[in-house]
């Protein structure tokens, strides 16, 4: 995680743009089938339309649910990877601490390491830093997936280019090179701590959202058992009313919650223009924003149901 922006679209560009166009045909296909079934159920008596909404909102909140447990998955498999990265980067730092450095003087030139020239070399030293790089880092079992970079990618990503140019094309490791290594190598790590925090809080958002869907879907489900009942077996009008109105207010209140949540997040990590954090992790599950679009589609349903309720009572 060498840059949270990146984070999600860190693959090849090749993907990212399939994804894309994935997502936007699915758009698409979404909206003509939605445009689709609006035609058909206006078309229907109003309890014919009450029974098909209801079959609707049904598929439409198990597809919602399903959505949000790929996101928790997505959250998890990415927190374990961060975190690993977290790790990683910390033993390489105690791994450097342990390889001497050379006791030859090495002077800088405008903010630049001198690393070339001269007759000594310390490429063994050398070479045991980029082997241990390797195995940290490199080797992680998500790494190459992630990132798909060799060892002067890596370096230069993940500390500088400055490092990168000692390390592989350099012929001392002096201790400056050493202090350097050793400092950029904790900062990589510490860089992951507020999104390893990020990803925590997401996880118990998606708790609480599963929590949410299933309080509002049991009244979507009483609603709906109401109206296929008989006139005298129904739900009584205020009570229903009520009932709906409470949940309806519970959604809006959760959607502004949701909101200022995504908000805070991108203000606080993001540091440059671009899609939302949240966009760029959930695009997979074909919804970029699965709690927010639960939340939303589930209060449709509510508004429909009490429209409809009173439509159909005296």
């Amino acid at each position: 995680m060498r840059d949270i922006y990146t984070r999600g679209q860190r693959n090849t560009r090749h993907k990212a743009v399939t994804r894309a166009l994935l997502v936007f045909l699915l758009c698409v296909i979404l909206a003509i089938g939605g445009e689709i079934i609006t035609n058909l159920v206006e078309g229907l008596s109003r309890d014919a339309r009450l029974i098909s909404f209801e079959t609707i909102a049904t598929a439409t909140v198990v597809g919602s649910v399903d959505r949000l447990y790929q996101a928790r998955r997505i959250i998890e498999k990415e927190r374990k990877s961060t975190l690993a990265e977290e790790r990683a980067f910390r033993a390489f730092a105690k791994d450097v601490k342990k390889i001497p450095a050379s006791s030859s003087t090495v002077t800088a030139t405008g903010g630049m390491i001198a690393t070339m020239g001269g007759t000594q070399t310390d490429e063994p030293l050398l070479k045991k830093v980029r082997t241990a790089y390797r195995q940290r880092i490199i080797e992680l079992p998500h790494y190459e997936d992630e990132y798909s970079d060799d060892l002067s990618q890596s370096l230069t990503e993940e500390l500088n280019e400055e490092l990168q140019i000692a390390l592989v094309h350099g012929q001392q490791f002096s201790p400056h090179v050493k202090r350097l290594l050793i400092r950029e190598s904790v900062a990589a790590s510490k860089r992951r701590g507020p999104y390893l925090e990020f990803l925590s809080d997401e996880i118990k958002s998606i708790e609480t959202a599963l929590a949410a869907f299933h309080q509002i879907d049991e009244v979507i489900e009483t609603v709906t058992r109401s109206h296929s009942e008989n006139t005298d077996n129904r739900t009584p009008r205020e009570r229903e009313d009520k009932l709906l109105r409470r949940e309806i207010f519970h959604c809006e209140y959760l959607i502004r919650r949701r909101q200022k949540v995504m908000q805070k997040v991108n203000y606080k990590l993001l540091s440059q223009a671009g899609p939302l954090l949240h966009e760029n992790l959930y695009v997979q599950t074909g919804s970029r924003f699965p709690i927010l679009d639960g939340l939303l589609s589930r209060l449709e349903i509510l508004e429909n149901q009490r429209q409809e309720s009173s439509k159909s009572r005296p």
